[in-house]
């Protein structure tokens, strides 16, 4: 192993010092363009689905379609770390989700290697690779990227990506639906509920209008007179940004759409199972995709990398296609799957996890919260509950005879009774071994232990595995719980963790020997095991079984604070005591609170460890208004910051105007979810546009006293009702604001009377509702000339700061009663 991992540190300095490729001319090469679409599985009209998706389809015809191509990875820095060097980015340490590993020295990227070739390498725009100081690698990389943009006859490498199916754009309101929700298919696995039909309906919309972004790129293409001497490749990036499906191990997270297109003119490339509208069984996945451009492009292949092409006379058949998943945004986990097509196979060495965590962006989508609330409230039967539950140490599914892996073929039958696959089970297991030996994988280190290694030595985490002793095999021993006893006394960190994480899944028939040596490891030398303790000790109290679990508290409080520990470690506590809160007194909670959530040192600003303060944070205040509201909330931020935390919907990162009721209940529910919801105490501030007269056609502002109001009395009433009964509904305590007056001489037109029209309407099912009532009309009134800017229903900054006041007093008063 240790020669195995010179031999591949010695490819890398190697290659880095290999001279370059000359161009030839472009008539000898062809262009490669990628066309990648965001968080989309195979739900295309040409995979069977029922979704109109012509010009894919169409495009599908003249080109070879995979029937079996997996991401490697079920979410997307990760995946494309994968596809930008051609190795597992876990053989890197880099397949934890936006981890900013350090890249290793000389190691050169696929764009790099293409422009050595002498192509051109443009790339329209999504990056999010897991790796450190990467900038300058592409030719162009933009949103304004484009093959047009190359040197005359040059050939080209070009990638584009389309965000339209992206997770966010599920949720994303309003939205006209184009596919009715009453009329989808949902897999069994979800609960059969509106807002899960809601989303789904809204993804298959997405995934048609991205028919006609793939549409333009490929005439784009044509109308250039280069179709014949472009190889085009379309592919997603992971499964759909569905629950259960991305961020899922298993085939509905892994499986993806990838359809080849090479012209005739090519067909030197053609692999042995092309054929123009065929269908391919190889397993591909994005591990092979950089070796495939490459030999394209004429390019040496780096030793290091490790997939192989799936095009040209060479390619041949793989046997499996191999997936990860290790921690997921704020949450930690460890799985391991792979597949022949036919069964799938999945390792789990978090068992005392389940598939669903608690993932705050993930839970921002109404199809994953409703769903994780019916589970909690007990409304779903064994197959849709599978995902909240604990897992098994091992999954293997058929996925010819289920192919939505909801029956787990290693826990069926009788105890003791042996499976009728238990071959092909012993089979896929020694896959999943060998090629996490054979990789090198890097992620079974503790994430904390690499930043660690890295900070300490100035040296890549890829290097870790050089250190004297480390063997793959013993650490992928430890992580399946063999040999424990002696792990807990290891030298190696990585294996004492494993040892303890094995006691945590295991703790039913824990012996007390293990326990006290659990017990001494709350001051282990490494923070990664102190907080695996920590978790045994918390889980064995659980089991009412005495593990001083007083100390474990303190441990996970002292590491849980970036500032005893490191931004790894202090999520890995944190999420730890989110799991066992009910063991933490008001004191511990209190201190948490107290806890600093920077991330200035980690990549791209990370905000897992604000998630995750949230889970413990002050009482929670959503502000909900116009852009009155816009005005004076950084001030209610700023006088009560010891107080609350305080929080309102944002747009491309500046303060969203919620404008009228009309949008306020097309958008209320996405609002209550902001930041994983909770909300302790809800103001809503609405009417101002409400009662401004709008043109009769075009629904723009209008200073036309006989063009109707945008929403009139009766409107606003059931409008308002909607939004304050939802926002009642949270548990949260809600404030009805009334809206500030309308000097004389505004634009657009809004009658001076309106606002205690308006405000009236308000009072009325506030006190229906049993809600309190921030008069902030009243209050403004009698000084609208010192904080009211002339002919203009904006206050100025200080007027601003005057109305924070009240509203913040208002929220106190809620606090406090």
């Amino acid at each position: 192993m240790k020669l195995r991992l010179l031999l591949f540190v010695a490819a890398i300095s190697l290659f880095s010092i290999t001279h370059t490729v000359e161009a030839t001319e472009p008539a000898e090469r062809p262009n490669i363009v990628w066309l990648s679409a965001e968080d989309i599985g195979p739900q295309l009209g040409c995979y069977g689905f029922d979704i109109k998706t012509p010009n894919i389809d169409a495009f599908a015809k003249r080109s070879l379609t995979y029937d079996l191509a997996w991401s490697n990875y079920p979410v997307c820095a990760p995946a494309r770390t994968t596809i930008i060097t051609g190795m597992y980015a876990t053989s890197l340490g880099a397949g934890n989700m936006r981890c900013g590993a350090v890249k290793p020295q000389g190691l050169k990227l696929l764009p790099e290697l293409m422009r050595e070739a002498g192509y051109y390498c443009t790339n329209a725009s999504k990056t999010d690779y897991n790796l450190l100081k990467v900038d300058g690698v592409w030719d162009e990389s933009s949103s304004e990227a484009h093959w047009k943009n190359r040197p005359e006859g040059k050939p080209f490498f070009a990638v584009f990506n389309q965000t339209s199916t992206h997770e966010s754009k599920i949720r994303k309101r309003p939205h006209e639906p184009q596919i009715d929700p009453a009329s989808v298919s949902l897999f069994p696995y979800w609960p059969d509920v509106p807002e899960i039909r809601t989303d789904w309906a809204q993804y298959l919309d997405n995934i048609q209008d991205l028919d006609d972004w793939f549409a333009k790129h490929v005439k784009q293409i044509e109308d250039a007179g280069l179709a014949d001497d472009t190889i085009i490749i379309f592919w997603g990036d992971h499964g759909s940004g569905m629950p259960r499906h991305k961020r899922y191990v298993g085939d509905s997270g892994m499986r993806v759409p990838m359809i080849a297109y090479v012209p005739d003119k090519w067909k030197s490339f053609w692999s042995s199972n092309y054929a123009a509208g065929a269908r391919s069984d190889w397993p591909v996945g994005f591990i092979d995709f950089a070796p495939t451009v490459l030999k394209i492009a004429g390019a040496e292949v780096p030793e290091r990398m490790q997939g192989s092409s799936f095009l040209g006379p060479d390619a041949q058949k793989a046997g499996y296609v191999f997936g990860v998943r290790n921690r997921m945004d704020e949450r930690n986990d460890a799985s391991r799957s792979v597949t022949d097509g036919r069964y799938l196979y999945i390792r789990n060495f978090m068992p005392h996890l389940p598939h669903g965590q608690f993932v705050e962006y993930q839970q921002t989508t109404d199809a994953t919260s409703v769903w994780f609330e019916k589970f909690n409230k007990g409304e779903l039967n064994d197959v849709q509950s599978a995902f909240w539950k604990l897992r098994a140490k091992e999954e293997l599914y058929d996925l010819e005879a289920d192919p939505h892996e909801t029956m787990n073929l290693v826990a069926t039958g009788p105890a003791g009774a042996a499976l009728p696959q238990q071959a092909k089970l012993a089979e896929l297991r020694d896959v999943v071994r060998k090629k996490m030996i054979e990789i090198g994988d890097l992620d079974l280190v503790p994430e904390s232990t690499l930043h660690e290694y890295e900070l300490s030595s100035a040296k890549s985490r890829f290097t870790y595995s050089q250190r004297d002793g480390f063997d793959f095999g013993a650490l992928y021993d430890a992580a399946c719980g063999e040999n424990v006893d002696a792990n807990l006394a290891a030298s190696a960190p990585e294996l004492r963790f494993w040892a303890v994480n094995s006691l945590i899944h295991t703790a039913d028939t824990i012996t007390g020997a293990q326990r006290d040596a659990a017990v001494k490891m709350l001051d282990d030398s490494s923070m990664a095991v102190r907080v695996k303790a920590a978790e045994l000790c918390l889980r064995l109290k659980k089991n009412q079984e005495e593990a001083n679990h007083e100390k474990a508290i303190a441990v996970l409080i002292t590491l849980g604070d970036k500032a005893n520990s490191n931004y790894f470690v202090a999520c890995n506590a944190l999420s730890c005591m989110d799991r066992y809160r009910d063991l933490l007194d008001k004191d511990a909670i209190a201190r948490i609170q107290k806890f600093s959530s920077d991330a200035s040192e980690i990549q791209r600003g990370n905000d897992n460890l604000e998630k995750l303060h949230r889970r413990f944070s002050k009482p929670r205040v959503l502000i909900l208004g116009d852009s009155i509201s816009i005005g004076y909330t950084p001030f209610v931020k700023e006088l009560l910051a010891d107080q609350a935390v305080v929080v309102r919907p944002t747009k491309d990162g500046k303060p969203e105007n919620c404008a009228g009721t009309d949008r306020g209940i097309g958008n209320i529910d996405r609002w209550l979810k902001l930041e994983g919801g909770n909300w302790d105490v809800i103001h809503v501030n609405f009417g101002l546009h409400d009662f401004k007269h709008v043109d009769a056609k075009t629904g723009k502002n209008s200073n036309a006293a006989d063009d109707p109001l945008q929403s009139g009395p009766e409107e606003y009433e059931q409008q308002l009702r909607t939004i304050l009964t939802k926002a009642k509904a949270t548990g949260a305590k809600v404030i009805f604001c009334t809206t500030t007056p309308v000097p004389p001489g505004c634009k657009p037109l809004r009658e001076t009377t309106s606002p205690e029209q308006y405000n009236a309407i308000g009072r009325k099912i506030a006190s229906e509702f049993g809600i309190a009532v921030n008069d902030l009309f009243s209050f403004a009134n009698p000084q609208l000339a010192k904080i009211q800017q002339p002919a203009n229903v904006h206050f100025t900054k200080e007027g601003s700061k005057v109305l924070a006041g009240k509203v913040a007093e208002a929220i106190r008063n809620v606090l406090e009663n």
